[in-house]
């Protein structure tokens, strides 16, 4: 498939009269972005709130992120599946994005049954960033971010507060890129995964978490492929079908600009033949269950023709042990595997690196623990609620090693703010 990549790209974000992007400048009408979160009667309350690269702003109560993006050409629709959205497949035609700006999705679970907050996909968090200092060595720091203030009426189960607020979100991020339809896109970039042979066949396989088994098998809960959240055998995905939201993993990362997807799909025909990404779903219940999925996640890659592969992990616990696992049986099966991992906090020198570890382990690529042990500054103003706590304005204290729930996880390599040498 050949999918073209418009990018408008956006430098500063501001309020105005009416919602349209020009020469860099991305002019947004509040009221009108607020009427197309409003469009669900589940939803009671927004309000938009901007923080820009270098101001003192901290953005609390973040549970997803999107960058606006739009078909113009081709079948399907960005981030398609999810919430009603169309269920066509992806990845072909030309697609326009607003670079360096995203839609926040900020909220508080409130009015959840005690259930239902302890189900990791609504579960309350004090994770927060900082658009300057110390606290900005994320990737959300360093792009405008409109975030979009929500609350629900009560009542609402945990089910439709999630469905309601992430449809709110994609419908805003729709209208904002649809700005860029009738538009030349100053940048273009053409992706083709047309057979490259004689270079050698390579994959990235991306370990994500099914919540299926908090949450049950038809919860819109979590990670999904196309909209499926389940537990599933792998997926094979062309990387243009991830640019184009075929992964939708609310959270702070971006699976559209997936950074090793990008980097291997520009290296396809140059100085490899990038096979595909291939989506493991982690959170298998019994062992065997657990070597299943990982030798049917090797016997994937074999069949492609793969000679290497880069993996990537879901966190720490029993998804870290599924990580190991497909490793495992990659390397077994002759694919010369590199793990690209964060870090387990050292606990002042007790831990290993790694939960877990095996002889086939031979190729590992850090990104840190996501610690952050220096104090974050006071800020001058706080988003992300409609009537933040005073004490979001003060300093913060540091955060040892990365399972503090207040920081970012760098998962697939975006930074390198864990890395002792940067």
């Amino acid at each position: 498939m050949r999918l073209e990549i418009g990018t408008f790209p956006v430098e500063r974000v501001g309020f105005g009269r009416a919602t349209r992007w020009a020469d860099g400048t991305l002019e947004i009408a509040p009221e009108e972005l607020e009427a197309v979160a409003l469009e669900d009667p589940n939803i009671s309350r927004v309000r938009i709130q901007l923080a820009a690269p270098g101001e003192s702003v901290r953005v609390i109560n973040m549970r997803d992120r999107v960058e606006p993006r739009v078909k113009v050409d081709g079948p399907g629709v960005v981030y398609p599946a999810v919430f009603g959205r169309s269920v066509d497949r992806v990845g072909e035609g030309r697609t326009h994005r607003l670079g360096g700006v995203a839609v926040l999705q900020c909220a508080e679970p409130s009015g959840l049954t005690a259930e239902e907050q302890t189900w990791p996909p609504l579960r309350t968090s004090r994770a927060f960033f900082d658009m300057t200092g110390p606290g900005s060595f994320v990737p959300a720091a360093g792009v405008n971010n409109i975030c979009l203030v929500m609350e629900t009426r009560d009542g609402v189960s945990g089910e439709d507060w999630y469905a309601a607020l992430g449809a709110a979100t994609l419908r805003v991020s729709d209208r904002l890129a649809d700005i860029t339809r009738d538009l030349d896109p100053p940048e273009i970039e053409a992706f083709d995964d047309g057979p490259a042979e004689g270079l050698p066949g390579v994959v990235s396989v991306f370990n994500l978490a099914s919540d299926e088994w908090f949450c049950g098998a038809r919860s819109v809960l979590g990670t999904s492929v196309y909209g499926q959240t389940r537990l599933s055998a792998p997926w094979l995905l062309s990387a243009t079908e991830l640019m184009d939201g075929a992964v939708y993993e609310p959270g702070p990362e971006f699976m559209t600009a997936n950074p090793v997807a990008m980097r291997m799909a520009r290296r396809h025909g140059v100085e490899c033949n990038y096979l595909g990404a291939i989506i493991q779903r982690t959170n298998w219940t019994t062992q065997a269950e657990k070597e299943m999925a990982a030798a049917r996640l090797a016997h994937l890659a074999a069949s492609l023709g793969a000679e290497g592969a880069v993996l990537t992990t879901d966190i720490r616990g029993q998804r870290f042990v599924e990580a190991i696992l497909g490793l495992r049986a990659c390397e077994q099966a002759g694919i010369k595997t590199v793990l690209l991992t964060p870090e387990e906090d050292d606990e002042e020198g007790t831990a290993p690196p790694l939960l877990i570890s095996a002889p086939e382990v031979v190729s590992v690529v850090s990104t840190g623990t996501g610690g952050q042990e220096e104090t974050f500054p006071a800020v001058d103003r706080v988003v992300g609620a409609f009537d933040p706590d005073p004490e979001w304005r003060g300093e913060q204290p540091g955060i040892h090693g990365q399972y503090g729930q207040m920081y970012f996880n760098d998962i697939h390599g975006r930074t390198r703010q864990g890395c002792v040498d940067y």
